[in-house]
């Protein structure tokens, strides 16, 4: 395995090619990071990490964090290293695209449920580019309340079919608790508009969000949406409802 620049490997990560999982993290993150980029590769892996190995990966993670790579600035968030949220707080204060704006405050959402995540969601799901739309649209259910679900409705009208269609696809999902990926999804973009002020059916709808939708999506990684402890506490307390 090489590893060279533009990343940044001590001698004592490359000591722990040991481990399979270590070896696994080194190859997807630092070798070839196109999987993780295409959402091909999810990382539950890390979970067979040791306690010394995951605290190796964050700090090999952020000493990469100046490259503003996605991959590894969505990694602060899937390891829980809360160490890097005065990095990622900087390099959000600095950053002018949007689409990196996502990807930072992502993280941040995830370590600590930074509000600057509903405002980047919010100027989105307003935006006029549907590529931007088709990249982030999988980070809104992370807000795991009824907000998720009424942006969802609100991208059902969205100009660009491709962008519908996802958003179908991702209520669908979280109603029917199941990707369709080659059938038709069984309800229709009416039926959801039509039930976009159903305050019952947009409750039921977050539930399923929680207990069902976001334990499967294994692209978050083996610990979950809430990785940071100031997370974990606040996702115990009762979410927004609208």
């Amino acid at each position: 395995m090489k590893i060279g620049p533009p990343y940044s490997v001590s001698r004592e990560a490359l000591s722990f090619w040991r481990s399979r999982a270590f070896k696994r993290f080194l190859q997807d993150f630092f070798v070839d990071a196109r999987g993780l980029s295409r959402r091909e590769i999810p990382p539950t892996y890390l979970a067979r990490l040791s306690p010394a190995e995951l605290d190796l990966a964050r700090v090999m993670v952020r000493r990469n964090l100046h490259l503003n790579y996605a991959h590894i600035v969505e990694a602060c968030g899937t390891l829980g290293d809360s160490v890097a949220i005065p990095a990622l707080s900087s390099m959000l204060r600095a950053e002018e695209s949007l689409s990196r704006r996502l990807t930072i405050s992502g993280a941040l959402w995830r370590l600590r449920r930074d509000p600057s995540f509903v405002g980047n969601l919010e100027a989105m799901t307003r935006s006029e580019k549907a590529t931007l739309k088709v990249a982030h649209i999988d980070q809104i259910p992370w807000l795991a309340d009824a907000r998720a679900i009424g942006m969802l409705i609100e991208l059902l009208e969205d100009a660009d079919r491709f962008v519908t269609v996802l958003a179908r696809g991702e209520l669908n999902d979280i109603e029917h608790g199941r990707r369709f990926a080659v059938e038709q999804p069984p309800s229709s973009a009416p039926s959801y508009l039509a039930r976009r002020d159903d305050a019952p059916f947009l409750a039921a709808m977050a539930r399923n969000l929680v207990q069902s939708y976001l334990p499967r999506r294994q692209d978050l990684g083996p610990f979950g949406l809430w990785t940071g402890e100031e997370a974990r506490k606040a996702a115990t307390r009762a979410p927004p409802t609208a």
